[in-house]
């Protein structure tokens, strides 16, 4: 997966889909991120909350 940039979009629908049921892998092709990014971006959210972005 070649990284050229995420949206902000994609970083919020990685964090905020948390807490429903998915399938994290289909979620990661789906955004072309890796399921480091996506908990990466969780972490980060969790830790920070919206102003932390």
């Amino acid at each position: 997966m070649a990284q050229t940039g995420v949206s902000m979009e994609a970083k919020l629908l990685a964090v905020f889909s948390s807490g429903v049921p998915l399938n994290v892998t289909a979620l990661c092709r789906e955004l072309d991120i890796s399921r480091q990014t996506l908990y990466k971006y969780r972490r980060r959210f969790e830790s920070k909350g919206l102003p932390g972005w």
